[in-house]
């Protein structure tokens, strides 16, 4: 978090916080996809999965804070 904006979170923050939700949610369906394929090049397909889900995440993170500040 940027110390110059004294404790208030940014948009970037919000998207950070709703990638790695994202990249951690679908990095499982990336290990049973290798493991069911027997090809481990395919273990980096969960975390890509996960990144338009995760910006899904951090934008309503984004909305609802704003919501409350409102």
């Amino acid at each position: 978090m940027n110390n110059s904006n004294s404790g208030k979170k940014t948009k970037d923050d919000y998207m950070g916080i709703g990638i790695a939700i994202g990249i951690l949610m679908f990095a499982p369906v990336g290990i049973a996809i290798a493991i069911i394929t027997g090809t481990m090049g395919l273990i980096g397909i969960g975390p890509a999965l996960g990144i338009g889900p995760g910006i899904a995440i951090g934008e309503r993170l984004l909305k609802r804070n704003q919501n409350k500040t409102n």
